[in-house]
């Protein structure tokens, strides 16, 4: 049988986002193909980034290559926020290929299933959890009734069938198939996948399901909250394979629980360090700060660890203990200060306007942001993303827009359920980008970014096309690169 995989194109949003390789698909297309299934990976948001941001001509070339390819099945995959293309990207599979069934799966697929098939009649089947079983079974042509973790229609109804296990062990998984995805693309130099640091990336995930129950996150929907490993053996097989076949320069571990297994993490950190791995790449993690000691960041250290990223969230106690965070805004400062001292950089994720924030909380956070030593920060307005605990309780108290989600990025994220008057939470967060967030996080970039670096990135076609939307943004960039030399030059100390 021959499947077609497709992934989302970023169309609604400005930010330049990481250099992620669809590793869910990845993993699919491996176990499609161990079963002797010919697959094809269709990039779309590759093919907006090199195609001058052009929608049109992404839909047309993956229009072409659908013909030309002839699947006998289509799987397609986003985020919410990227919901939105998925829609167009199924209307046009169906108007070329209407008797194709689509099968739609990832993180919104796992949240609302039955809304999905509601208001797209292009989508036939909703995967629930996990892809790979899913598609492997619906490649076979098992009956839809029989395979556990999907939804479809049948008549006028929709049928949702009982849940899946989460697969174990992991290591029966197949190697991601790397080589159907533009790896030349995702591996370029890029400052927007190991944050700031312009380095040749590319990323791995060495486990799944995230045990936590973080009131804002949805990251356990596909995956599960049983927290599951690939063995060290199998991580150190998958890295000497990325190594020998792309000349990268830093790993990305995407997991969500890269320290819930500690023992693991020692054990991958001591064989990288024996066996040289740590002079051959650097890498960087998600990380709970509760899971932090003084030892094991010496040890991550010396294995080649050059940042971790730390969802801190809020600078409030208060509402750490509402978002069932586990620890506090003294814990989270400790933690910044031995992340440093292990000579390991520390990136932060902060949340503006979580759900019930006093404009005092506000400013704990971007208080927070200036004091506590970290180097650089995501700061982003609260999304109660779908599937998440906030959205099913904002959605059960009726403050939510009935599926507000489908408008995308454009709307996503410009709702307020703070405390602070939605006027007064608007200037409170573009002050705090202004004069706070932006001037940290392009001082840390420049810092780590060449001239010749800083030439190429200007002249890269994705940049352009953005730029054209907003030209103030090229001059921003290279005056705060002059400002910043200079500095160093007159002001070294």
């Amino acid at each position: 049988m021959k499947i077609c995989l497709i992934d989302a194109a970023a169309i609604n949003t400005r930010r330049f986002l990481p250099h992620w390789t669809p590793l869910g698909l990845a993993y699919i297309a491996a176990m499609l193909e161990q079963d002797g299934h010919e697959v094809l990976i269709i990039e779309r948001d590759v093919l907006f980034r090199k195609n001058r941001l052009n929608i049109k001509k992404v839909d047309f070339l993956m229009g072409k290559m659908v013909q030309k390819f002839n699947p006998n099945l289509i799987g397609m995959s986003s985020s919410t926020e990227l919901f939105p293309d998925i829609i167009n990207a199924a209307r046009i599979l169906k108007t070329i290929l209407p008797d194709v069934p689509i099968v739609y799966g990832g993180h919104h697929a796992s949240a609302l299933p039955i809304d999905i098939l509601k208001i797209c009649n292009d989508i036939d089947v909703v995967a629930i959890g996990e892809g790979e079983s899913i598609m492997r079974e619906l490649a076979a042509n098992i009956p839809k009734k029989d395979i556990k973790g999907i939804c479809f229609r049948k008549g006028d109804t929709f049928i949702t069938t009982p849940p899946r296990p989460p697969i174990e062990p992991l290591d029966s998984l197949p190697l991601p198939a790397r080589h159907l995805l533009d790896m030349e693309f995702y591996t370029k130099p890029s400052p927007n996948t190991i944050r700031n640091l312009t380095l040749k990336t590319t990323t791995m995930l060495t486990s799944r399901g995230c045990p936590f129950s973080c009131k804002f996150c949805v990251e356990s929907l596909p995956m599960g909250k049983k927290h599951r490993i690939h063995s060290t053996h199998r991580v150190i097989e998958e890295l000497e394979g990325i190594l020998s076949n792309y000349e990268v320069e830093a790993i990305y571990f995407l997991d969500e629980g890269f320290l819930t297994n500690e023992a693991r993490v020692r054990e991958l950190c001591e064989i990288m360090i024996k066996d040289g791995y740590n002079k051959r790449v650097k890498w960087s993690a998600q990380v709970r700060v509760d899971a932090l000691d003084q030892d094991l960041l010496k040890l991550m250290k010396e294995a080649g660890c050059i940042q971790l990223e730390c969802g801190f969230e809020t600078a409030s106690d208060r509402l750490l203990k509402t978002v069932d965070k586990k620890t506090s805004q003294q814990k989270n400062r400790e933690i910044v200060r031995l992340i440093k001292s292990a000579g390991i950089r520390c990136f932060a994720y902060i949340i503006a306007g979580l759900p019930g924030e006093t404009e005092e909380e506000f400013q704990a956070s971007i208080d927070f942001i200036k004091t506590s030593g970290i180097d650089a920060v995501a700061f982003a307005r609260f999304v109660p993303h779908p599937g998440s605990i906030f959205y099913n309780e904002l959605t059960q108290k009726g403050m939510l827009p009935e599926r507000f989600w489908q408008a995308g990025g454009k709307y996503y994220n410009q709702l307020n359920f703070s405390a602070i008057p939605d006027e007064r939470a608007k200037a409170l967060y573009e002050q705090a980008w202004d004069k706070r967030v932006y001037p940290l996080n392009q001082k840390d970039r420049m810092k780590h970014t060449s001239f010749p670096q800083l030439m190429k990135r200007i002249c890269s076609p994705e940049l352009v096309y953005r730029v054209l939307n907003e030209p103030s943004s090229l001059l921003r960039s290279l005056r705060n690169w002059i400002q910043l030399k200079l500095t160093k030059v007159f002001c070294p100390n």
